[in-house]
């Protein structure tokens, strides 16, 4: 089993790059830029190495959470959609893909 020796309070960015599957982290934020960040960076670590993710949401609009973590550094979010690595799941999600 791998052990982290990058803490949090290091880089938070870059821990959230060095994460593997199976691995466990909580955090809160006060800022929503650093927040999105951060799950930016968590995102891109894990679907550079082939791993899938699922975007849970309820009332953010899919588009406006691709730019904005397109913003915050993951690159190639319609490369990953289209892999089928990467996918949002939400009510909001639901009826932009009935529209299509």
């Amino acid at each position: 089993m791998e052990t982290h020796t990058l803490e949090w309070s290091d880089d938070p960015v870059s821990f959230a790059r060095s994460l593997v599957t199976g691995d466990h982290t909580y955090s809160s934020y006060e800022d929503p830029v650093e927040a999105r960040t951060i799950e930016a960076a968590f995102l891109s670590g894990g679907l550079s190495k082939g791993e899938s993710a699922i975007y849970l949401t309820a009332f953010e609009d899919p588009a406006w959470v691709s730019k904005s973590l397109e913003d915050a550094g993951l690159d190639g979010i319609d490369r990953f959609m289209d892999s089928g690595l990467y996918e949002f799941s939400g009510s909001k999600v639901q009826q932009t893909n009935q529209k299509r």
